[in-house]
């Protein structure tokens, strides 16, 4: 389900009077692979709901050319597919620190890769934004496979368009 931020923050308030844990994930997720379906599921661990904020094209256009390769409203679709998320909003921040915020998940997962990364000014930024109320920031396994950067990077190098 496509919905808004101010949604998720609304439904993730009430999943909490219910009891419930809220977890949310946050990023890009353009070329969905099997490392983003693996991390959604162990980010919903020992939580009732789970939401995940897709950052725009302009963001997400940083990670390199040719990037995004899915337009924001496809790649919260394909998301919004999955049966392990509950809801998607796409958001326009450079960070997750303004979906934190709203929605106060009690779980905020990131991907293992964040975690052996040297501290960076956005992660920081989650980290207080999480801080100010209690929330816990999880880093959630590995997994032998591509990344959605070095998944482009074949697509383009070996097969090009077309190409199958």
């Amino acid at each position: 389900m496509l919905v808004s931020l101010e949604r998720l923050a609304l439904m993730a308030a009430a999943a909490r009077v219910g009891g419930g844990r809220v977890a949310l994930c946050h990023g890009c997720f353009d070329i969905l692979h099997p490392g983003h379906v693996y991390h959604l599921q162990l980010a919903r661990v020992g939580c009732s709901r789970l939401f995940v904020t897709v950052s725009s094209d302009a963001v997400c256009s940083k990670k390199g050319a040719g990037r995004p390769v899915f337009p924001a409203p496809v790649r919260a679709a394909m998301l919004a597919a999955l049966r392990v998320v509950d809801a998607v909003a796409l958001v326009s921040g450079e960070d997750a620190v303004e979906p934190i915020l709203e929605i106060r998940p009690d779980v905020y997962a990131k991907g293992w890769d964040r975690a052996i990364e040297p501290a960076s000014s956005r992660l920081e930024a989650e980290k207080s934004a999480l801080a100010s109320y209690g929330g816990e920031m999880r880093f959630t396994d590995a997994i032998v496979g591509g990344s959605s950067t070095s998944l482009a990077s074949f697509f383009s190098e070996q097969h090009g368009p077309d190409q199958g």
